[in-house]
């Protein structure tokens, strides 16, 4: 079955997964079964807007399987739907879950150098969303819940995305320029014996 993002519309912020799961395809909703459940409970846990006040949606739409690996076809057949998605929702903020889903909206990144930091949309990385799209869109990656389910060596990165994200609601951390550097001109040395001790004690 395809699954379609669901939620308010308009909505200032819009969970985006990878695609849906065995439960999601039976019932024709994203985040349904283990992985919804796990989201609520991140949701809940952090103090984030709950299930029904935020839209939820999938980079890709069919379910094709446990083990299936998402093609460039697989995309090119599901990324109209998701920009129709987001040109009726007009959302200010993209939470990203999962790498699929990041690198759709931040270019070719790792998880490890973006999750759990908000980033600002980088304008011209798709000439159909520009002309929507809020100028100060925030996306936001968070290692994807199930991936937390499947790895227990994965599941603080996930519960720290989440708390992550609450902060930066709250208005505790602020969005950042994709490969804006903050320390410009860095120097870099080499550091022996008891030099590393004396910057420490100085930190």
């Amino acid at each position: 079955m395809r699954v379609r993002g669901e939620g308010p519309t308009p909505c200032d912020i819009c969970v985006v997964g990878e695609g849906p799961g065995y439960f999601e395809d039976r019932l024709g909703k994203p985040f349904v079964g283990d992985t919804g459940e796990e989201l609520e409970r991140q949701l809940e846990a952090n103090g984030l807007p709950v299930r029904r006040d935020l839209f939820l949606t999938n980079i890709f739409r069919e379910y094709q399987g446990k083990d299936y690996k998402w093609t460039t076809e697989d995309f090119d057949r599901d990324w109209p739907e998701l920009v129709a998605e987001l040109q009726r929702i007009r959302p200010r903020l993209l939470v990203t879950l999962g790498r699929y889903a990041t690198r759709a909206f931040l270019g070719d990144v790792d998880m490890d150098g973006t999750t759990g930091i908000a980033w600002f949309y980088p304008t011209g990385l798709h000439l159909e969303l520009d002309s929507f799209l809020h100028d100060d869109l925030v996306v936001f990656p968070i290692i994807h819940p199930a991936a937390g389910m499947h790895n227990p060596e994965m599941s603080p990165y996930v519960n720290d995305g989440f708390h992550q994200l609450s902060k930066y609601l709250d208005g505790k951390i602020q969005a950042r320029m994709l490969y804006d550097d903050p320390i410009k001109d860095p120097e870099y040395r080499l550091l022996v014996g008891d030099e590393v001790w004396d910057i420490l004690k100085e930190l």
